[in-house]
């Protein structure tokens, strides 16, 4: 697997896409599917409702983790991992997971930066896994610097 060279960034403070999902779809039980250094995850963890876990095969984190679509978390959050991935064929095999968790009753969420910041390939901020993949994911949000998509149920509007 091909991945550019910058991937997680440090943060003092929830990333703007997970704070616009919790205001705007809710979180209780989320995992932060390629999380980084586990920032998201810690400041999740410690808002009151919230259970939260995360996975990272790079920074080899595990936070809190419960391998596997079976373990019934709520939600799946999924931040700028499309965006480090060089391959189409990568970024494929990641839809197909999260699609996994999704079958398993998870609402899942994958964000994509669209402003070229933190250094990523610059061929790859049109990521957009509607062109990508059979999923049927939705764009729930865009603004000029990322794009969330949705594979969900309970949410109606």
């Amino acid at each position: 697997m091909k991945t550019t060279a910058k991937t997680a960034l440090k943060r003092n403070k929830l990333s703007v896409p997970a704070r616009w999902i919790m205001e705007n779809r809710g979180l209780d039980d989320v995992l932060d599917y390629g999380c980084g250094k586990g920032d998201d995850v810690r400041h999740l963890d410690g808002m009151d409702g919230i259970v939260a876990g995360g996975w990272d095969p790079y920074h080899q984190c595990d936070y809190l983790y419960r391998p596997g679509p079976d373990w019934g978390y709520s939600q799946v959050l999924c931040t700028y991992v499309a965006n480090v991935l060089l391959d189409v064929a990568d970024r494929c095999d990641l839809y197909d997971r999260l699609a996994e968790y999704h079958e398993g009753g998870s609402d899942v969420y994958i964000t994509v930066r669209r402003d070229g910041k933190g250094k990523t390939a610059s061929q790859h901020f049109g990521v957009d896994p509607r062109d990508e993949h059979h999923a049927p994911w939705e764009l729930i949000r865009e603004t000029s610097q990322y794009a969330i998509y949705a594979l969900e149920d309970r949410y109606d509007g």
